[in-house]
């Protein structure tokens, strides 16, 4: 991950265990009609993660899922010294196929100040196998390189695109272009096609690649920019041309000028 990028970063792995006694129970209801919800609540200090049931269409990762909430619940307390007031997590469905499922992490930290902070994580989950993927390994380790390169530029062209549109002018595209490590961890697309993933899509929060007032930047890069240097075993993970995610995250995603499908690039 380049070290210019802002924004919150949530560290799940070093996240204790032991504070899991103080978690409160989840709001009553259906999984299948409302989100779960924990809380914690500390003098000075209340934390939030929910989790939105349209991922229980995999009991498995659901699971998992909820497990990570529960415990991510005290990692607001380390941030901007210790001073955060509130810390807000929610994992929601990006997209799915039979063999995976892309969730996007959204963070929301308050530590003072006129405003709190925003950052998101993508998180892929291998249905076969329960458990995270990391990005990277999905292409040839000899390719892995110029797959970076290729990914960086066509995201990076995103990026200018929308920098343009709201009258901004900065480097920000330019350090991507030249960076020789992936913008952060991409979630998988929702394709053209049924079953497949249509590309990558990276989310920034506040501060992630601008100005707070620019607001968030969603780029997306079709998986025909990248397909070439894909693994053999991945490559019919991909197909189709990207298109926009179901619900509020559907809105996010057509903030992106690469996408088709949305009234902005119609």
């Amino acid at each position: 991950m380049s070290g210019w990028l802002g924004g919150v970063r949530v560290q799940i792995a070093a996240l204790a265990l032991a504070g899991l006694g103080l978690i409160g129970a989840a709001t009553p209801g259906a999984f299948a009609e409302e989100a779960l919800r924990f809380t914690l609540t500390e003098p000075g200090y209340e934390a939030s993660a929910t989790v939105d049931p349209a991922i229980a269409a995999d009991a498995e990762i659901f699971d998992l899922v909820k497990s990570r909430a529960r415990a991510i619940l005290p990692a607001g307390r380390g941030y901007g010294e210790r001073r955060a007031a509130r810390f807000d997590v929610e994992w929601t469905l990006v997209s799915a196929t039979s063999t995976t499922l892309s969730l996007l992490r959204s963070a929301y930290v308050y530590s003072g100040g006129a405003h709190g902070e925003t950052s998101y994580a993508a998180e892929v989950w291998n249905r076969a196998e329960d458990g995270l993927i990391n990005v990277e390994t999905l292409f040839a380790p000899e390719r892995l390189e110029v797959a970076i390169a290729a990914i960086n530029a066509a995201a990076a062209d995103d990026l200018e695109s929308q920098k343009t549109a709201r009258g901004v002018t900065d480097q920000a595209a330019d350090r991507l272009r030249s960076s020789e490590a992936m913008l952060q961890f991409p979630s998988l697309s929702p394709s053209t096609v049924e079953g497949v993933a249509g590309g990558l899509t990276f989310w920034s929060g506040s501060y992630g690649l601008g100005a707070y007032a620019e607001g968030a930047y969603t780029l997306t890069v079709p998986q025909s920019v990248f397909r070439d240097f894909l693994a053999e075993p991945y490559r019919d993970w991909f197909g189709g041309e990207p298109a926009p995610a179901e619900g509020r995250y559907g809105a996010m995603m057509c903030g992106s000028p690469a996408l088709v499908g949305c009234e902005q690039t119609e």
